[in-house]
């Protein structure tokens, strides 16, 4: 027994110091460390493994990379059935490390409630629950953990040969990446992610078809890709300073117009980007005199900006999403020839007839028009639901598209411009 456990103890792998784990994440890393552009850097690369959604690609990844702090943000990623909602993911998730991520392909209560990892700073991937009992558990999970960031569940156990109560808690924070084919998740869980819309259009379908020639075809696919030094990337970030400030967060807010009451969280995840942004770039940036991480309006405010404007504005309903545009003028395109051909101004609109026009098929130009009812841009004239075909027609408020759009998020040079205004008060 004695000569088993000495020749155990001989080949046990000794633990590595942290001096020697930085120093190996720093080789493996190196590129990606010294990169003044990492989001400029992962687009190369994950171009090799998925086509097109680009901005959307680069939102998840300061998504994932926010699991570090304190509060994370979160983002649903939405879509019709086979849009490429599922496998977008999947590829963004190649870039994160296996053991930061906790993949449900299927929701199980059970399953999360007794595995044995810490929950703290993971990345959630999950996929839509289909039965209403799995809906209403992740409504419940999504909740609490993006809200509270602690889950505490009762469940019934038998605790010495009697039933009882027992309370099993997770803490967090956690990240969620959430696909789904609804336009609208939960009203509480909603206001709380990023919704990204995955492109439907028939550019894009050309695009993922000639991935497929390539992949399939000519068996050029992500193998090709080594993922090592990005995961290493990932655990260098996670093990030294994580703090990051935004210096100009204030003069912000006050520049952003409070039009809709979602922005008290919407803000949030903005600074949360910023500051997502400013540790990718962690050897670039000033320390305060604490030493926490300074972001930047040039680099890190700038670049946020680009991604989330648009996404924040449709948010908050002071623009129109650019897909739902396109489907109300279909609609109208569709009114004006009717009228043109037979004098029939009150006759219905297809979702066919607006999929023909569009180059889709039913499935997202029906979630096109579901989205573009939502904003009382159209109506349907025969609202009786399922075995019934819809026939929209457009509201008054489909001529107010031609208005301009309010620009949420002031430029940088706004933003430096009330800096310097208030220090010259």
């Amino acid at each position: 027994m004695d000569e088993r456990r000495a020749i155990r103890k001989k080949s046990a792998k000794p633990k590595e110091s942290e001096a020697n784990k930085i120093a190996r994440l720093e080789k493996s890393a190196a590129q990606v460390i010294a990169s003044t552009d990492v989001l400029a850097l992962f687009a190369t690369e994950f171009r090799e493994v998925f086509a097109g959604e680009e901005k959307n690609a680069a939102l998840l990844y300061l998504t994932g990379t926010s699991r570090l702090f304190g509060q994370a943000m979160h983002a649903a990623i939405k879509g019709p059935s086979s849009a490429g909602k599922s496998e977008l993911r999947k590829r963004i998730l190649d870039f994160f490390p296996p053991e930061e991520v906790i993949s449900f392909t299927a929701l199980s209560e059970k399953a999360l409630l007794y595995m044995p990892e810490d929950l703290s700073h993971k990345i959630f991937s999950m996929g839509e629950a289909l039965g209403k009992k799995e809906v209403e558990f992740q409504d419940y999970l999504l909740r609490e953990l993006m809200s509270e960031g602690v889950l505490r569940y009762p469940v019934v156990q038998k605790v010495e040969g009697e039933l009882t109560t027992v309370t099993v808690e997770k803490t967090g924070p956690v990240c969620f990446l959430v696909t789904t084919t609804r336009n609208k998740l939960n009203p509480e869980n909603e206001t709380r992610m990023l919704s990204l819309e995955v492109d439907d259009s028939a550019e894009q379908t050309r695009q993922v078809m000639r991935k497929v020639a390539a992949v399939v075809g000519y068996g050029v696919g992500a193998d090709q890709i080594d993922f090592g030094p990005w995961r290493d990337f990932q655990r260098w970030l996670a093990i030294g300073p994580r703090d990051v400030i935004v210096p100009f967060a204030n003069t912000l807010a006050g520049l952003i117009p409070a039009k809709a009451v979602r922005l008290r969280r919407d803000f949030a995840q903005l600074l949360r980007a910023i500051q997502a942004h400013a540790l990718l770039h962690r050897e670039h940036r000033a320390r305060d005199d604490a030493g926490a991480i300074k972001a930047t309006i040039a680099e890190d405010y700038t670049a946020v900006r680009m991604l989330m404007s648009d996404t924040l504005s449709e948010g908050a309903e002071v623009k129109v999403n650019k897909k739902v545009v396109e489907t109300v003028e279909a609609v109208l395109d569709i009114q004006q020839m009717y009228l043109d051909d037979d004098n029939d101004a009150n006759r219905g609109v297809t979702v066919r007839e607006v999929g023909k026009k569009l180059k889709l098929d039913d499935s997202p130009a029906r979630r096109r028009l579901y989205a573009a009812e939502a904003r009382g841009l159209i109506q349907n004239l025969d609202p009786r639901g399922r075995g019934h075909a819809a026939l929209y027609r457009t509201t008054t408020a489909a001529y107010d598209l031609e208005r301009p759009t309010i620009e949420l998020l002031p430029t940088p040079d706004a933003l430096r411009a009330a800096i310097r205004e208030k220090r010259g008060q």
